[in-house]
């Protein structure tokens, strides 16, 4: 997994050009480029068990004219808790962090392929 860690790091401050979740088929892509090398890359992660958003930033306040810029992805356990019985109920557990800028994304995944090259993440 450090390898992909690695490919992960890349693609830092690389720009967003789509980024979409898809709920029904479980699957949140991402599709960046690296203006300085001007190289793309498709980051798909499938079999995505669960998924958050955060669309606040770090003042609290919802702002859309936010610049598309990746600031990282991180392969870290991240483990929410709820005193909410029906919350509870879901899976709060996750092993993706996708930091945009004052904005981050939560996943939980088995796997990402990375411009056509899998990986798992078990």
């Amino acid at each position: 997994m450090a390898d992909v860690q690695k490919l992960f790091d890349k693609l830092y401050d690389c720009i967003i050009e789509k980024m979409q979740y898809d709920c029904f088929d479980a699957r949140f892509n991402l599709e960046v480029l690296d203006l300085e090398t001007g190289e793309r890359y498709v980051v798909l992660f499938d079999d995505v068990t669960s998924c958050l958003f955060t669309m606040s930033g770090f003042e609290g306040k919802i702002c859309k004219d936010v610049c598309p810029e990746l600031s990282s992805i991180l392969l870290k356990k991240v483990y929410l808790n709820t005193d909410d019985s029906c919350v509870s109920l879901y899976p709060l557990n996750y092993n993706i962090c996708i930091e945009v800028m004052d904005r981050i994304i939560l996943l939980k995944t088995n796997s990402v392929i990375i411009n056509s090259d899998f990986y798992e993440l078990v």
